[in-house]
């Protein structure tokens, strides 16, 4: 470690998203490097944050700077200005500040090394490239990566960003040949690995356990276009029959059920269709809304199962050690249960019959987890980590 003088980490990502699994990631980031960097020198060891989404905050947050900025964005091609690299120079120019004193920036993890939809590829780039102006080493921790297009100008944008000189490591809990093949250059020297998610201690990051005599299966929900954005052709109101299905199955065979959310808003949107076809108005169902990720993980950890589209609950779910079912939309929920050893728990749309999911929760609920392969699993994030640390003289 650093002894002869104070360093300072830099902690970066969807830090305050109502997607709660957002939230754990950084929570158990922040947690395993304070485990590792605990020294009897506690004060010399700072740790800050700062958002992806600070600087649209910032946009959003007078009406004047949103529209001028709506108005720049559709100009600037016209004039011959790229509108990304733009955007990027001017995220990077407003992080520079976070970094003047930082002796490292970690980026937490999360499925960030995306270009399809939304703004991830500019956030990553924007702060790679302002972290590399202060000359601060990065490392990008646990990410997922959602796919490659040598094709796409927002993806290779983002290849760019992730080569440069001061990105010193990138673990991923994907597909590690993604990243090794199209995105990393081989002469880069850049540290890659296959990790797990570092939201699979959120057990021990926040002492919760599992209720022992639990008896109700988590029934997690997930906003009606989610399956459609990525490509799977089901409808909203074909959601809402198998949601309705799976409830009726599960009543049909006698377990309890409660239904929850990660915390985003919009994965409560079915919930009155739900309701109505079930014949029952909201009062009568238990319903979880967590507000933060404490409240999701203890919701969790009063399940004997649950069922989920959601990566994060399965993977809260797995760290509590409650047996799981997925409920696949995206590769990285086969990605995960692959990992864990059971991918079978991960199903695929053409398998979406209610007696097929609840039979396989059921046999999940039996078989529980493997503890003897959980154990090396979670350790590789951490290890990652340490190893890390050890190479760049953290430790």
């Amino acid at each position: 470690m650093k002894h002869s003088k104070k360093y300072r980490i830099v902690f970066a990502g969807l830090l305050s998203e109502k997607n709660l699994g957002d939230v754990i990631i950084a929570d158990c980031t922040k947690w395993l490097f304070t485990q590792i960097l605990k020294s009897s020198e506690e004060d010399k060891v700072i740790f800050d944050e700062i958002g992806f989404r600070e600087l649209e905050e910032v946009r959003r947050s007078s009406f004047y700077r949103k529209k001028c900025y709506e108005v720049r964005r559709r100009l600037l091609p016209l004039v011959g200005m790229n509108w990304s690299k733009k955007n990027i120079q001017e995220h990077a120019k407003y992080f520079e500040p976070c970094f003047v004193d930082a002796d490292l920036v970690v980026i937490v993890g999360g499925g960030v090394v995306k270009y399809k939809y939304q703004l991830f590829w500019v956030y990553l780039s924007g702060i790679i490239k302002a972290a590399q102006v202060n000359n601060i080493p990065i490392i990008l921790n646990a990410v997922g990566i959602e796919g490659y297009d040598a094709d796409n100008e927002k993806c290779q944008i983002l290849k760019e960003a992730l080569n440069a000189p001061n990105v010193k490591a990138i673990t991923t809990r994907d597909d590690i040949s993604v990243l090794d093949k199209y995105y990393i250059n081989a002469s880069s020297g850049i540290y890659t690995q296959k990790v797990a998610d570092s939201a699979v201690w959120v057990s021990d990051a926040y002492g919760i356990h599992k209720e022992e005599h639990a008896d109700v299966v988590g029934i997690g929900l997930v906003r009606s276009e989610i399956f459609k954005d990525n490509g799977i052709a089901l409808s909203s109101e074909e959601l809402v029959q198998i949601y309705v299905n799976i409830l009726q199955e599960l009543d049909r065979k006698g377990h309890k059920w409660k239904l929850f959310t990660n915390g985003l808003p919009a994965d409560e949107e079915l919930i009155p269709a739900i309701l109505d076809q079930l014949g029952r108005n909201r009062s009568m169902v238990d319903i979880l809304l967590p507000s933060s990720g404490e409240e999701l993980v203890k919701g969790l950890a009063h399940f004997k199962g649950v069922i989920a589209a959601r990566l994060h609950a399965n993977i809260v779910a797995y760290s509590l050690e409650v047996p799981s079912v997925g409920l696949v939309w995206n590769k990285k929920l086969l990605l995960f249960g692959e990992s864990i050893g059971y991918k079978e728990r991960f199903i695929v749309k053409d398998n979406f019959s209610a007696a097929y999911i609840v039979n396989h929760l059921e046999t999940a609920i039996s078989e529980g987890y493997d503890k003897k392969k959980m154990s090396p699993f979670k350790h590789s994030v951490r290890k990652s980590i340490t190893d890390i640390l050890t190479q760049n003289g953290f430790l």
